[in-house]
């Protein structure tokens, strides 16, 4: 199962997605940003940051795999559970693990780094150019 596809999904649309017993992806808006000089206009973002501490299922992410895969609540809970499992073992044998869109975890002695899961991202379009005093995306 493509569990980092399911909460980069759910992160677009809310700021906080909990992985039952693994932790919290958390997302922090950001505005969008005019620079003057070049003309050039970046579109609102989210920062995404990670929290090994909240932990309890809320229900949002194995709601959403249990409709995109057209199976129970029940079944979701345990889809997402074995793969907590996975990842967890895979973070205690020393691996990274990249989620895509959202970064990498790994594993050090304070628990789940999050050093390397901050990233910006969540914009339908890259830029937007002023051009001639009309919008125009590149």
């Amino acid at each position: 199962m493509q569990l980092s596809k399911h909460i980069s999904y759910l992160l677009y649309r809310y700021d906080c997605v909990t992985v039952p017993g693994l932790g919290a992806f958390l997302g922090t808006p950001s505005p969008a940003q005019l620079d003057i000089e070049s003309e050039t206009i970046y579109p609102p973002t989210k920062t995404i940051s990670f929290n090994a501490q909240l932990q309890s299922n809320d229900g949002l992410l194995a709601n959403a795999i249990a409709v995109e895969q057209q199976t129970t609540y029940e079944q979701a809970v345990r889809l997402v559970h074995k793969e907590v499992v996975r990842w967890k073992s895979m973070l205690h044998d020393g691996k990274t693990i990249e989620l895509d869109r959202i970064g990498k975890l790994h594993f050090n002695t304070d628990g789940i780094d999050q050093e390397t899961i901050w990233r910006s991202w969540f914009s339908k379009k890259s830029c937007w150019k002023i051009v001639q005093r009309h919008w125009r995306c590149d």
